[in-house]
């Protein structure tokens, strides 16, 4: 196994597998893993032009469980892929090298993956970049950290892009969440006119690739530009012709676990320096470019060198089951850096509590919900719910849960609030929140694919968030039907109790975060394991109900 840390605008995402299949070295399949999809089959793109062949053939991606061709050679993967490969094979046969790429960024499967092959970081060879001279501009003012702070960037680009002394070229401004990227290029729209007649895109993980296309494909009049509105899927791997200009929030959005609550949440929080130097690189790869950092010089300095590992942040329930498969043990397993004693000891009890762990092994539901791409504690509510004939319903549940974005848009005049809002109320069900996305998923999927857009528009259904529950749930049925060997429907229960079913799943699988109804709406509800007190969110089906619900479970995500 080959790892290679180098800096931006070295090559290493797109020249060294070529490189290597070229060499004559391999004649099995080199893989090469990134930490996202978008930057795999991106890459997978990118690499099968420049080597003049069809992406699919003698380059492809491996992503959401898709086999590659006899012939391909260079295969793009996320890590958590290559992860489910070690498993099912773990002298990965049919894969002669691995590059892993993005190692910096520590990734939990990245790091997994660096472990599992017994790579010190000391043994990564730094591989100097050829990039142009990027000037950096600091901001007079602290940073934005309101929820606002997307408009401060959009105000910004606008200046920069009237200002006839700013290189000419496209514009890349990183942002916190895909709804921010969305936001943010709608209010440039209308801020900028339609006299300048600048283009502008979100980019993010949750988009179509043909919607990412658009946001990455080369811009053809040498006297145009664009502007991309980007998480920071865009930080690294994915290449974006002709970026001079980066306009740097100094935000990124990430998960974090507290072991306590036993839950996770995405905070939004400052970069690292690390990662502010990615941005600004990504200005320097075929020309000079500038880098507009929206916060002072004296910030960026006292921000910490490094991003903390994934592995410090996040519930360790999966990476505990993914050791465990390998038949090793997470209490004794050599990390790159090590996680809190607190939280490996939360994950074995989680794993324990769902009945996928007993006696120092997984036991055989484990080894099951080992095999599904999706948190444990979900994998084994699909798991139950398909005992029950409901296979589909688990499947779309796991997904809703997971999903970042809102099922519902709000709306930006008060015409299109009221809309949402009626739609909102047509959808509601007295089962909850859950069954009613459910219910607009259903109703979503059941349209023709090319009139899905135009049903979302007109019942504020957020269509990207449909879409990605699609996409999570394709991803689902092939990991049942193939790595467990299990027919699995893709269709919906006919059966009209079927929400009696699905409430006792949840109740079963998330018992701990039972609530009861105290019966005062001033106190709310009382979780049973904690005592905790806890309210409504204006946003839930409940908030204005007159039944309000004896028992639930919240914050399942």
């Amino acid at each position: 196994v080959s790892v290679f840390v180098a800096e931006t605008g070295s090559g290493k995402s797109t020249q060294i597998v070529q490189y290597l299949q070229t060499s004559g070295l391999f004649p099995g399949k080199i893989a090469c893993t990134q930490p996202r999809r978008l930057a795999a089959r991106s890459l997978s793109e990118y690499v099968a032009k420049q080597m003049n062949c069809k992406n699919g053939g003698l380059v492809a991606s491996m992503v959401g469980g898709k086999a590659v061709k006899e012939e391909t050679k260079i295969v793009f993967m996320t890590d958590f892929q290559l992860l489910k490969l070690c498993v099912s094979d773990p002298r990965l046969s049919e894969y002669n090298c691995i590059v892993v790429d993005e190692a910096h960024e520590r990734n939990l499967h990245t790091d997994l993956i660096i472990v599992f092959s017994m790579i010190s970081q000391k043994l990564m060879p730094k591989i100097p970049g050829r990039v142009y001279r990027v000037d950096v501009h600091y901001s007079d003012k602290k940073m934005d950290k309101s929820e606002k702070y997307f408009e401060t960037a959009v105000d910004k680009v606008v200046e920069l892009c009237l200002d006839r002394n700013v290189p000419h070229g496209n514009m890349l401004v990183f942002l916190t969440t895909p709804k921010d990227t969305e936001n943010a290029s709608a209010l440039f729209q209308r801020k900028i006119g339609t006299q300048s007649k600048i283009p502008s895109y979100p980019l993010h993980g949750q988009l179509q690739p043909e919607d990412q296309q658009l946001a990455m494909e080369e811009v053809k009049d040498k006297n145009s530009r664009k502007v991309i509105f980007a998480t920071n899927c865009a930080e690294t791997s994915l290449t974006i012709p002709g970026v001079v200009v980066v306009v740097d929030s100094g935000l990124s959005k990430q998960n974090a676990f507290d072991p306590v609550r036993n839950m996770d949440a995405l905070v939004v929080g400052e970069i690292s320096r690390n990662s502010a130097d990615q941005r600004k690189g990504r200005a320097g790869r075929t020309q000079n470019g500038c880098c507009y950092r929206l916060y002072t010089q004296a910030e960026y300095e006292a921000m910490s060198e490094s991003t903390v590992p994934e592995i410090q942040r996040i519930d360790l329930s999966g990476v505990a089951i993914r050791i465990l498969e390998l038949g090793l043990n997470p209490l004794e397993f050599d990390y790159l850096t090590p996680p809190s004693r607190q939280g490996l000891n939360s994950a074995m009890s989680a794993l324990e509590f769902i009945g996928a762990f007993s006696e120092g092994q997984l036991t055989e539901l484990g080894k099951k919900i080992a095999k599904i791409p999706a948190e444990p504690r979900l994998a084994k509510m699909i798991l139950l719910l398909y005992e029950n004939n409901l296979a589909m319903e688990g499947m779309v549940l796991a997904s809703l849960i997971t999903l970042s974005g809102q099922v519902f848009f709000r709306g930006k005049t008060d015409a299109e609030r009221q809309d949402a809002t009626k739609t909102k109320e047509f959808y509601a069900s007295d089962d909850g929140d859950l069954l009613t996305s459910l219910q607009v998923f259903k109703d979503w999927r059941s349209r023709p694919d090319n009139l899905r857009t135009k049903w979302s528009v007109k019942n504020c259904v957020n269509n990207k968030s449909m879409r990605s529950v699609n996409e999570k749930v394709a991803d689902l049925q092939r990991a049942i039907k193939y790595d467990l060997k299990m027919q699995v429907s893709e269709t919906f229960s006919d059966d009209r109790n079927f929400a009696s079913a699905v409430q006792e799943c949840i109740y079963r699988v998330f018992s701990d975060k039972l609530c009861a109804y105290s019966g005062n709406p001033r106190i709310g509800f009382v979780e049973v394991s904690t005592g905790q007190l806890l309210k409504i969110h204006p946003s839930s089906v409940f908030s204005n109900a007159v039944n309000i619900p004896v028992r639930c479970v919240h914050q399942i995500a």
